[in-house]
């Protein structure tokens, strides 16, 4: 985790005021906000200043919801077992969800670029049930006992999850986190649903499930998604700042559709070329 990312934080440093002027606004937000970025807390800084703060590099949040769910749940680990563990698991889970909703019910606005939307959609307190849920499925594939339990319950829990998420995306037009709908019960129900999917899987290796899941090239992105993370952006901008923008806008057409879905899918490759030999030379030798 660290080496990828202090190196495209690096990268950035070097990349934002090509990108747009060493004497922009935007780099010198990202050199004052250096120390935010240093100690994964891109998620906190635009929880608290708004998503101005990050302008270039707010995709960063979710690593920092990440690593800081990190620093601490190995210690619940080591100091927990059986019973207690799965339920301080558990109770995250139904904590995170539980600030949302607080969040939401006190009458503060979460639909568009609002303090507490950014809170309810960045901080770990609001965000951590999906980690939670992860946690709690790890917990239960150990243990004897849970796991058929687990098993049992999954193709039923996938199939109601898709059927919300299919009702919250009509409902709304898209399942955006900023919708007060999917930004208070929608999030978790994604982690739940997704986890649920995963256990399905794993419970029924020949399903078509698990044999679509397994798939040699699907598996291969899952390797090197991080550093696929990591790196779109910063190719991203790198394109659009070169040229490449004027690629992205031009009259609604046939050719101009075709033009997007071209740059696009070239931009995957590169990611995905971009992350392999960050896997080989920054990844996989620390």
């Amino acid at each position: 985790i660290f080496p990828m990312y202090y190196f495209a934080l690096a990268l950035m440093a070097v990349c934002i005021p090509l990108w747009y002027g060493a004497a922009s606004a935007i780099a010198s937000i990202f050199a004052t906000t250096w120390s935010w970025h240093l100690l994964f807390g891109v998620n906190w800084l635009i929880a608290l200043q708004g998503i101005g703060a990050a302008r270039a590099t707010g995709f960063l949040w979710s690593v920092g919801v990440e690593e800081q769910f990190y620093l601490i749940w190995p210690m619940v680990v080591w100091r927990l077992s059986g019973d207690r563990l799965w339920r301080v698991a558990a109770g995250a889970m139904i904590a995170a969800f539980l600030v949302r909703a607080g969040t939401w019910w006190v009458g503060a606005p979460v639909v568009g670029h609002t303090a507490a939307g950014f809170f309810m959609t960045r901080a770990l307190p609001a965000r951590m049930d999906t980690l939670a849920v992860g946690a709690l499925l790890a917990i239960a594939y150990r243990d004897p006992s849970l796991w058929p339990v687990v098993i049992s319950w999954a193709r039923r829990i996938l199939v109601c999850g898709i059927v919300v998420l299919v009702a919250m995306g009509w409902s709304e037009g898209v399942l955006n986190a900023e919708s007060a709908t999917v930004g208070v019960f929608g999030l978790t129900v994604i982690a739940v649903t997704s986890a649920a999917l995963i256990a399905y899987a794993l419970g029924s290796p020949q399903s078509l499930t698990s044999r679509l899941l397994g798939m040699a090239w699907l598996r291969s992105v899952g390797k090197y998604s991080y550093a696929i993370y990591l790196l779109h952006i910063p190719l991203l901008l790198t394109a659009t700042s070169y040229g490449a923008r004027r690629l992205l806008v031009g009259a609604a057409g046939p050719r101009q559709y075709a033009i997007q879905v071209g740059f696009w899918l070239t931009l995957a490759a590169a990611s995905y070329a971009a992350a392999w030999c960050s896997w080989r030379l920054i990844e996989q030798p620390f």
